[in-house]
C-alpha cells in the first residue's frame, strides 16, 4: 500500500506527522496542497475531509485526516519495540494524550498571536494584545516538563506536537524564554533530534521567507 500526505511543508500539524513518519521508518509520498489556490476548500478535497483541513493521509483505501489522528493511527498500525512514541501503557499514554491537548491550545495562543493565517491570506498584522496567552503557554510547558523530555524517558508524540507551536515563535525572532529554563532546554533538545530536523527544517524556512516579507509589508501598509 502506498501511504501519501496532502499537506504543504510550512504546516505545522503537517509537519508533525512527517516527523512520526520518519521516526517509524514509513515511506509515503508527499502530496502538495495549493493553498493559496484554496484546493482544500475544493469538491476533491473535501470528500477526503469535509472540514477542508490538511493535513489528510491515505494509506492505501484508507483516508484520515486531523494530524493527531493521523499520527496516533499511525503509531497504532505501525509501530514497534520500545521507546515508543504512542506508549502502550494506559497510564502512559494517558499522559501523552492529555499534553496533545495542552500541546493544541498552545499552537492555537502563538496562532492568534502572529496571526498567522490573517497575515499570509488577508492582509493583517500581529496581534501583540494576545502576548500574554504566549506567556501562559510558555508557563504550561515549564509546568508539564519534569525531566528531559514531556512524558518518560524519551520522545513521545507529545515532544512532537508539543514543540510545533512554540517554534512558531522562531518567526519573530522571540527571545524572552529567562523564565522558562527547562522549556528553553527541552526545545534544544527536540530541534537537534535528527528526526525533528529532516522534517522541519525546510518547512520552517519556507514558512519563515513567507510570513516574514508578508508581515513587514502589512504592518508598513498599515502605517500609511
Amino acid at each position: 500500500m502506498v501511504i501519501t500526505l496532502h499537506s504543504i511543508p510550512a504546516s505545522p500539524p503537517g509537519r508533525c506527522v512527517v516527523t512520526t513518519l520518519h521516526v517509524l521508518g514509513l515511506e509515503f509520498e508527499e502530496k502538495h496542497v495549493n493553498s493559496v489556490a484554496k484546493e482544500h476548500k475544493k469538491p476533491a478535497f473535501l470528500a477526503m475531509n469535509p472540514r477542508g483541513c490538511f493535513p489528510v493521509l491515505t494509506d492505501g483505501d484508507f483516508i484520515i485526516a486531523e494530524s493527531f489522528a493521523i499520527a496516533m493511527y499511525l503509531c497504532n498500525k505501525y509501530e514497534n519495540g520500545e521507546n515508543r512514541l504512542y506508549p502502550l501503557e494506559p497510564e502512559v499514554r494517558g499522559k501523552v494524550d492529555q499534553l496533545l491537548f495542552v500541546g493544541s491550545v498552545i499552537y492555537d495562543s502563538l496562532l492568534q498571536y502572529l496571526n498567522l493565517l490573517g497575515v499570509i491570506y488577508d492582509g493583517g498584522v500581529m496581534a501583540p494584545e494576545k502576548l500574554p496567552s504566549v506567556y501562559h503557554a510558555l508557563g504550561l510547558c515549564e509546568a508539564f516538563l519534569q525531566g528531559d523530555f514531556m512524558v518518560e524517558d524519551h520522545f513521545t508524540l507529545a515532544d512532537i506536537f508539543m514543540s510545533c507551536g512554540l517554534y512558531l515563535l522562531d518567526l519573530i525572532d522571540f527571545n524572552d524564554y529567562g523564565a522558562y529554563p527547562k522549556t528553553v532546554a527541552w526545545l534544544k533538545r527536540v530541534r537537534d533530534w535528527p528526526y525533528f530536523k529532516t522534517a522541519n527544517d525546510k518547512g520552517m524556512e519556507e514558512l519563515d521567507n513567507i510570513y516574514r516579507p508578508l508581515l513587514a509589508k502589512n504592518t508598513q501598509n498599515r502605517s500609511l
